[in-house]
């Protein structure tokens, strides 16, 4: 009789708890999602805000006229949303091919706005030496002049065909009919909107 009476309120409470779960499903899809949207939120502010900074101290010491630093600073803008929306474009669009486009956009704009950051912040810092100020307007153009240079450098290493690395390890008690035996191991490509089907077979050949 206490078997019998256990039983079925165990079960009753088994079934109660999976409904809940099923019930709170969709509340967890919707609070994911929120969250996401907050990240992003988050994520467009900080990106805005570091290329503010890079239009004030970059742009009214190029030695250009106000147009073109009207025109940089709109560029600048650009920059700060092709970064996000190149990045998370599948959340928005469902069109393969403009994914392609915005994630290559998104991608180089990332690399050349982190290295024009980065250059900038080591600029501000040297113009707190002593005697350096005047060189404010060469030092703009020489900011510029590197984050496009190391951008299409960085673009350059990663189109080529990756290097073969080839590794001996020596293993003991290994059986004769393994010997010289090769192991092949690719990683890393991140196949995606950037790497397709001829850079995969390329680094292929090169393997074989």
């Amino acid at each position: 009789m206490v078997l019998g009476a256990t039983w079925p309120g165990q079960f009753g409470f088994i079934e109660h708890m999976a409904s809940d779960q099923v019930h709170d499903a969709p509340d967890f899809a919707r609070q994911r999602r929120a969250r996401s949207r907050r990240f992003i939120f988050r994520a467009f502010q900080i990106i805005f805000l570091l290329h503010l900074y890079l239009a004030w101290r970059l742009l009214p010491d190029l030695p250009v006229d106000r147009g073109w630093q009207y025109l940089g600073g709109a560029g600048l803008a650009l920059s700060s949303l092709l970064i996000p929306f190149g990045t998370l474009s599948r959340a928005f669009i469902e069109n393969q091919a403009m994914i392609d486009r915005l994630t290559w956009a998104g991608g180089l704009t990332m690399g050349w706005a982190s290295s024009l950051l980065i250059f900038t912040i080591f600029r501000d810092l040297a113009m707190l030496l002593p005697g350096l100020a005047i060189w404010q307007q060469e030092s703009a153009v020489l900011v510029l002049g590197l984050a496009t240079v190391v951008t299409l450098v960085g673009f350059y290493n990663a189109r080529r065909v990756a290097k073969v690395v080839r590794v001996t390890i020596p293993l003991e008690h290994l059986p004769a009919e393994l010997d010289g035996v090769t192991i092949a191991q690719i990683s890393d490509l991140h196949i995606g909107s950037t790497i397709r089907r001829k850079y995969v077979q390329a680094v292929v050949a090169r393997v074989n």
